[in-house]
């Protein structure tokens, strides 16, 4: 079933041509404080920018480089406002051709919304003045939010008033902060290219999902995207990836197990990539091999956290959350790599001790570490969760007992907190299937096997940064497997 069904637009030069009301007021402006007036492209270009900018550009040479808060530049800008409120929609209107395109969502039953960093009282009037009031599903203006956009909080309230996930949305700016918000929020993004944009920005670099150079290639992308039901398919750019040393950079980035095999591989290309890396493990001596690797290769300084997760009560984890909290303020992601494989061997005969062992570390303790992790993962722009799962997840396997039973579960985990913070936060989970991997996990279960046949934990490395990367916001609930069959 298609679940796309909400199109969000920015105000300003995406949905309304508000660019004439603003010359003839700047125009008027000028000419009361006997001004040069600018050029009508020069206002265009600076409308998405708000008033403040636009009475830089008409008072430019008299202000100088002023702050924001200068009160010869307020007076100007609540003189503009007002001036602009007596005679908001003399001149504006919606973009040729948007008006019939917003009636053919209305009679599929579409959604469809504005999210603006324009004053609430303003936007209302205008909306009221064009009719499109009573017909827009939601508004969302900076009066709404502690944080406006580029902050996703504007797009992900939006998506709350109308019960939808944001995955289920696309919006529609012609600002970088319209995409830089509509990704994190984890939607579709599209730059609305005819709008107001100066020469000297380069929509390409934006990061859009699409760039419509007209309105009517914004009305068939949109219609296009609505009607296909298969979500982009991200699993070929994941494994494809090719990790930078800047590719993480000033990210904060916790790796369980990180004393060796993957945990090891992880914590090692994670600093090369930019990261600081928090090393938990059970094993000091390994932990500060890892680490003064790291610092070998002048690499950002890394954290030693040990915790044996066997062992380990969910109140040591929270008192762990704290020294993070006080020391870096914010988690950007976390990678439940360690893990223990248990006995293979028929249930009828498996050790109940070793069972519980088994679960305590590749299940409940991921469970309880997340858990307590969760604000400081929330304080991230967009914190990512990894959790490292097998082939034996998607489906158990005879003979594999709580190792088995341990994954499928965990993958459940990390579906679990998808569907329950996905409407709401920017917050992504996600799990990574390595395959056969050369680490002594893989010698323990497979004895007989040559290790020179299998990928080594240096090759399965790209999913695991990709995931952690800005590339991957909007990215949720999905299983990875390195080595697709």
């Amino acid at each position: 079933m298609n679940t796309r069904n909400t199109v969000l637009f920015d105000l300003d030069g995406t949905l309304i041509d508000t660019a004439p009301d603003f010359i003839r007021i700047i125009k008027q402006m000028c000419a009361k404080y006997n001004h040069p007036a600018p050029t009508d492209t020069a206002i265009r270009e600076q409308v998405s920018a708000g008033a403040r900018a636009m009475v830089k550009l008409m008072f430019g040479d008299e202000l100088g480089d002023v702050a924001d808060s200068n009160p010869k530049l307020l007076a100007y800008r609540q003189e503009f406002l007002d001036l602009y409120e007596q005679d908001i929609c003399i001149d504006s209107k919606l973009f040729d051709g948007l008006d019939d395109f917003l009636k053919t969502l209305e009679k599929r039953g579409v959604h469809w919304g504005i999210v603006t960093n324009k004053p609430r009282y303003l936007a209302e009037q205008l909306l009221a003045k064009l009719h499109l009031d009573t017909r827009c599903s939601v508004l969302v203006c900076p009066d709404d939010v502690a944080n406006t956009k580029p902050d996703p909080e504007p797009m992900l309230l939006a998506c709350q008033k109308l019960n939808i996930d944001p995955t289920q949305a696309i919006y529609i700016g012609d600002h970088i902060r319209d995409i830089q918000a509509g990704k994190t929020a984890g939607m579709m993004t599209m730059v609305a290219k005819f709008g107001y944009i100066t020469p000297n920005e380069n929509p390409n670099d934006w990061g859009a999902d699409v760039i419509a150079d007209s309105v009517s290639e914004l009305i068939f992308h949109t219609l296009n995207w609505l009607d296909d039901p298969k979500p982009k398919d991200r699993h070929k750019d994941i494994l494809t990836f090719i990790p930078q040393k800047d590719s993480l950079t000033d990210k904060i980035i916790l790796v369980t197990g990180a004393g060796d095999g993957i945990g090891k591989e992880l914590a090692l290309t994670y600093a090369r990539c930019g990261a600081t890396v928090l090393l938990l493990g059970k094993t000091p001596s390994k932990l500060e091999a890892v680490y003064d690797q790291i610092e070998n290769e002048h690499l950002p300084t890394p954290a030693i956290l040990p915790m044996d997760l066997g062992q380990a009560t969910f109140a040591q984890m929270n008192e762990l959350a704290h020294l993070i909290q006080k020391e870096f303020g914010r988690l950007d992601g976390l990678v439940h790599n360690a893990a223990i494989l248990g006995a293979l061997t028929p249930l009828e005969m498996y050790d109940p001790i070793t069972f519980e062992k088994v679960l305590k570390i590749n299940l409940t303790a991921p469970f309880m570490l997340t858990q307590a992790l969760f604000e400081l993962l929330r304080a991230s722009v967009a914190g990512s969760v990894i959790f490292t799962s097998s082939g034996v997840g998607a489906r158990p396997r005879a003979f594999w007992g709580a190792y088995a039973l341990s994954k499928q579960s965990l993958e459940s985990v990390s579906d679990l907190f998808t569907q329950e913070t996905n409407r709401h936060t920017t917050l992504r989970f996600n799990v990574i299937n390595p395959g056969a991997t050369r680490t002594n996990m893989r010698a323990h279960a497979f004895p007989g096997e040559n290790p020179l046949t299998l990928k080594t934990p240096a090759d399965i490395m790209p999913a695991y940064v990709y995931l952690m990367t800005d590339h991957a916001i909007g990215i949720k609930g999905q299983v990875i497997n390195c080595q697709p069959k």
